[in-house]
């Protein structure tokens, strides 16, 4: 009996090592996996992305790569989250007052990443992973676009949020500069002007003006 308590006690003091190092592998398989995704994003952007591919680039089983991310879904998730981080994404604006001084952050990320914000919308697998960024945003401006009109109708704030990610989209941008020869200073200029007007008509048909 006291033999076996002592090697229960023992086996109850390594539990925390062993969860530590458990974590600890599992946070660098998350890791080696995200940096995986990223490589062959760069290397092979015109493939459509691949779990097996990823798996084989990390030196991890696809099982692994599941125990790391909860689908695939999550997975492209995780790896729009980390470009975006490493490509200097400019913080969300906490309000929609916020949205006109940030549109020149905005504006200088497209600039300092072209390269990748004009092969997102050709590559396959980067456009899927650019999708899913749009999404994600597209939430945010509407959380934005709801807390600034609580009174508004559902289908009215979506509207209203269709407008501004119009407005703040990397093909605004890019029509911006290609198609009508604008410069960089005169397109923040306009969209900043552009998004403060439809800011202020939006807080108007908030308040139940025509």
């Amino acid at each position: 009996m006291v033999c076996i308590m002592k090697k229960t006690a023992v086996a109850s003091k390594t539990r925390p090592y062993d969860n530590r190092l458990r974590q600890e592998q599992a946070s660098e398989n998350r890791q080696r996996i995200l940096d995986a995704a990223l490589t062959l994003l760069a290397e092979e952007p015109g493939n459509a992305f691949s779990v097996q591919a990823v798996a084989l680039r990390a030196g991890v089983s696809v099982p692994t790569v599941w125990r790391n991310f909860a689908g695939r879904d999550a997975l492209l998730d995780a790896v729009q989250t980390e470009s975006q981080r490493r490509m200097g994404a400019p913080p969300w604006p906490r309000d929609i007052e916020e949205i006109p001084s940030w549109v020149p952050a905005l504006f200088s990320f497209f600039e300092k990443n072209l390269a990748a914000v004009r092969a997102a919308r050709k590559m396959a697998a980067l456009r899927e992973i650019h999708t899913r960024g749009r999404a994600a945003r597209d939430r945010q401006l509407r959380k934005l676009v709801e807390a600034a009109t609580p009174g508004m109708s559902p289908a009215q704030q979506a509207a209203w949020t269709g407008v501004f990610r119009a407005l703040l989209s990397s093909q605004t941008y890019l029509d911006l500069m290609d198609r009508f020869g604008a410069n960089r200073a005169a397109a923040e200029e306009v969209v900043m002007q552009a998004v403060a007007a439809t800011i202020t008509a939006l807080k108007g048909q908030g308040r139940g003006k025509p």
